[in-house]
């Protein structure tokens, strides 16, 4: 497939693997229906552990017309944030107009490329758009569209969770504060002034932060629900239960950290403590286990000590489930 044409913005689409490779081959699957003329698949292998990549070959080397698929690796887990950016620095040395981060555990629709493109070719002023992203197990109930900072807290929450696909509210484009990274569509031209995504997450609200900075830099983001995709959820996390927890506190103090300062700042955290503290408490004590609240705990200290070179041990309980990084 040629993905420069004539008229058609290309579209890197960048899809980040972490021992998923069953997931990622039905996602590449489902992007070859897709009818926009002008994008190329690049597949991002976050140091998988397994024979994802090899699993992969195998799958493109039985399909004609894919030999446009290109490959990077990373020699270990950079988490969300660096693996992506390998894909996002490809992009822009490659001179695309726009790169789609889509999470290798979604399906996406034959329209839904196209009608990304379509708000942000129309203004050159709107930085990312994100799709209307539907649960796979019940795929007429929302999962995301788009998502809300609170001006003091500085909590994102996910708009429309588990409402209904056909309330009229999430069925007109529209302006938010952050788009979901697990369907996102980022223009190049931006990147280059508003920078990749902060690799100090590793992994909760790099898609937010990165929304904040377009937005500082003057641009908008929006959400197209006409692009709809199919997400299956918490694949790689299901099986380690203190990972999210540990760092979904660190990226929140990091998140404050960065953008509020003095007193605000110190609102913020406290509403957030006051706010997280006992439900990860609350959550520990019915499942008779501290180690969440532990995990919780240690990962605020890390953030107030500047320690984003930790990586959480994966240590798991149960069954190790292969699915999106």
């Amino acid at each position: 497939m040629d993905f420069r044409v004539p008229g058609s913005p290309p579209v890197a689409v960048i899809v980040l693997n972490w021992n998923g490779w069953k997931d990622t081959l039905d996602c590449l699957e489902s992007l070859r229906r897709l009818d926009y003329p002008a994008f190329k698949t690049v597949l991002v292998d976050n140091g998988s552990t397994n024979d994802s990549v090899a699993r992969v070959e195998e799958w493109r080397r039985g399909k004609m017309g894919e030999a446009d698929l290109t490959i990077l690796r990373t020699d270990r887990n950079l988490g969300f944030a660096g693996g992506n950016n390998i894909g996002l620095r490809y992009a822009l040395e490659q001179g695309f107009d726009f790169a789609w981060l889509l999470n290798n555990d979604t399906i996406v629709e034959a329209r839904s490329l196209r009608e990304l493109v379509r708000p942000a070719q129309a203004n050159e002023a709107v930085g990312a758009v994100g799709s209307l992203v539907l649960f796979q197990r019940s795929p007429d109930t929302i999962n995301s569209a788009g998502i809300s900072v609170a001006r003091f807290g500085r909590q994102a929450r996910l708009l429309g969770l588990n409402r209904k696909k056909t309330e009229e509210e999430f069925l007109k484009s529209r302006e938010v504060d952050a788009v979901s990274g697990c369907s996102m569509l980022l223009r190049c031209g931006a990147l280059r002034e508003a920078g990749l995504l902060d690799e100090r997450y590793f992994l909760y609200l790099e898609e937010v932060d990165l929304c904040t900075r377009l937005r500082q830099k003057g641009f908008r983001c929006r959400v197209a629900p006409e692009s709809v995709i199919f997400h299956k959820q918490w694949g790689s996390i299901q099986p380690y239960p203190e990972l999210a927890d540990y760092y979904l506190a660190r990226s929140q103090v990091l998140y404050i950290r960065k953008f509020s300062s003095g007193l605000h700042a110190a609102i913020d955290h406290a509403l957030y403590f006051g706010k997280s503290i006992p439900l990860v408490l609350m959550r520990s004590l019915k499942i008779r286990d501290v180690s969440c609240f532990k995990a919780f705990w240690l990962g605020l200290r890390h953030g107030f000590a500047g320690r984003f070179d930790y990586r959480w041990p994966l240590k798991p309980r149960g069954r190790v489930l292969e699915s999106r990084p």
